[in-house]
């Protein structure tokens, strides 16, 4: 498969609010609104693309079982890759927290131009049904994602953070980035498997185990979460410092299947 995506970023923000003029190319306008800011321009128009291929191999003589294999590959079109709606990976354990940003590219705060983000992607599964006479069905599958940004969409996101930080500082809420590790490829993988009874051709009962790693961005550098527990952004957790380090989790899942029309 291929396709072709527009990459194109939106209007700059304006450094005033609504009814100013005042125009800062690069900058995160957090004083202001993206709304009504066409007076600004926008960043280079880009095009991204994503490619891919995959196949399947059904086993004969085995009620139905098989092999399947998927790579994409993607610039700039991050969603034929994988399809997360919030392009955004976390997760907070204890005092560590790990995280990931994804997207299509990233505006270089120099020359107005989009950076598009590499991302590539692979799943593969099997499918084994010809255990016990058919009744019991195996199977192992895994995936991998890989987000990776190249030296200047990392720096333009780099910079950024520290000027976020001072406004952040000065409102006394929210969630505080510490780039002194500011490194923000990342990457997920993960590994599972599933087992079903079959007591009849209506009623089966499947159990699935999934581990998950998440190799998370900026490595060894630390988050602090501002206002927690005080209508603060992470209300949840208790405002204190993280550090960042990969994450990983298990995931169990057990069901019972009943068909009761014909």
């Amino acid at each position: 498969m291929f396709a072709a995506h527009d990459a194109s970023a939106a209007y700059y923000y304006s450094t005033l609010a609504n009814g100013g003029v005042a125009c800062a190319p690069g900058t995160l306008g957090v004083a202001g609104s993206i709304i009504g800011s066409e007076v600004c321009g926008h960043p280079a128009d880009k095009l991204g693309y994503a490619a891919g291929a995959g196949l399947r191999i059904n086993l004969p003589n085995t009620s139905g079982s098989y092999f399947q294999i998927q790579y994409n590959y993607t610039q700039g079109a991050a969603k034929y890759a994988d399809q997360t709606q919030t392009g955004f990976w976390g997760y907070i354990r204890g005092g560590t927290a790990g995280f990931g940003f994804m997207s299509d590219g990233i505006v270089n705060n120099a020359t107005g131009t989009v950076d598009v983000t590499r991302v590539q992607g692979v799943n593969a599964a099997f499918d084994y049904h010809n255990m016990l006479g058919g009744k019991l069905w195996g199977s192992l599958y895994g995936h991998w994602l890989g987000v990776s940004y190249d030296g200047i969409a990392n720096a333009s996101i780099c910079q950024p953070m520290n000027l976020f930080n001072n406004v952040i500082l000065a409102a006394g809420a929210g969630t505080l980035f510490n780039p002194t590790n500011c490194a923000n490829s990342f990457s997920v993988w993960g590994i599972g498997s599933r087992w079903q009874y079959n007591f009849t051709p209506a009623f089966y009962v499947g159990f699935d185990v999934l581990y998950q790693k998440l190799v998370t961005a900026d490595s060894g550098g630390t988050i602090t979460f501002l206002g927690g527990g005080n209508g603060g952004t992470n209300p949840a957790n208790p405002s204190t410092v993280y550090q960042v380090t990969n994450q990983d989790q298990w995931q169990f899942r057990l069901r019972l299947h009943r068909d009761i029309l014909p």
